[in-house]
C-alpha cells in the first residue's frame, strides 16, 4: 500500500472513531484495507467475493461502530461470519431504519439493498449516509459492494 493511501485509511478510521464515540481500535481479526483482496475479486473477470467486501470495507471501516458495544451494535460486523449473517436477506433494525421494512442486502439487487443505498446516496431512505460522520467511501469500494450484491451476494 502506498504511504498516501495508508494515510487516507488512517484518517477515515479516525473520523469513524470520532463519529462513533468509540475509543477502541478495530477488532483483531480485521485485516488492513486492501491487504488480502482486490476490488475486482480474486481472479480477472471473477465476481467480487464477500471476503473482499469484508476485508476491504466492512472490517476496517464499518466494524469500528458496528460491533458489540459499539454505537451501531444492532448490526455486528466484528467478524466476517457475523457480518455476512447480519446483512444478506436481513431486515433493517436499529433506531433509524428498524421500522422501515428495508432489507440490508437483497441478493442480485443493489438498488433495492439498504447497505448499498446508505453508502451511495447522500439521503438514503432512512438514517444517514455511511460511514457516519466521515467522508463517503471511495468509488472503488462502493462499486465493489454494488458488484458483489448484483452478482448474488454469495458467501465465499
Amino acid at each position: 500500500m502506498h504511504r498516501a493511501s495508508s494515510g487516507v485509511v488512517v484518517a477515515v478510521q479516525a473520523l469513524c472513531l470520532a463519529a462513533c464515540g468509540a475509543g477502541a481500535s478495530a477488532p483483531a481479526d480485521v485485516a488492513p484495507a486492501g491487504s488480502a483482496s482486490t476490488a475486482d475479486g480474486d481472479a480477472a473477470g471473477a465476481p467480487p467475493t464477500f471476503t473482499a467486501v469484508y476485508t476491504d470495507v466492512l472490517g476496517p471501516t464499518c466494524s469500528i461502530c458496528h460491533r458489540p458495544g459499539g454505537i451501531g451494535s444492532f448490526q455486528d460486523f466484528s467478524s466476517r461470519a457475523a457480518a455476512y449473517g447480519a446483512v444478506v436477506g436481513v431486515k433493517a433494525s436499529g433506531p433509524s431504519c428498524g421500522s422501515t421494512g428495508e432489507t440490508r442486502v437483497v441478493p442480485g439487487d443493489s438498488s433495492g439493498s439498504l447497505l448499498f443505498q446508505k453508502i451511495s446516496e447522500a439521503s438514503p431512505p432512512c438514517g444517514a449516509m455511511m460511514p457516519l460522520g466521515g467522508p463517503p467511501l471511495p468509488s472503488a469500494q462502493v462499486t465493489l459492494i454494488e458488484d458483489w450484491i448484483n452478482a448474488g451476494a454469495q458467501n465465499d
